[in-house]
């Protein structure tokens, strides 16, 4: 077995978690910097986000409430460091547990 590839590819999986972790975070409003607010026209089974890109995202229903409970853990983490570690820390982890959850 060659176990070079296997730790290559481990490496290469977990980049690219955190990679596509943080673009959908950002893609929701929640960044390294900050957490945005919804937009003013957001109701409560539908919110928007202006995330630069000329049109506002649009999230609804189940992903409202998992933008929540990342939010909700982001701020848990916050409460022992700054704002930037608490995300870093998350994204981690939810790749973490993603790259577990294929491999298993």
């Amino acid at each position: 077995m060659n176990k070079t590839a296997i730790k290559n590819f481990a490496i290469w999986a977990r980049r690219k978690l955190i990679s596509d972790i943080t673009y959908k975070a950002g893609i929701i409003g929640i960044n390294e910097k900050s957490i945005l607010q919804p937009l003013p026209i957001s109701t409560n089974n539908v919110q928007f986000f202006d995330i630069g890109t000329g049109k506002p995202t649009e999230i609804s229903n189940h992903e409202i409430e998992q933008r929540n409970a990342l939010i909700k853990r982001i701020k848990e983490k916050e409460s022992t460091s700054d704002y930037k570690t608490a995300f870093q820390f998350v994204i981690e982890e939810v790749a973490y547990t993603w790259f577990n959850r294929l491999i298993a």
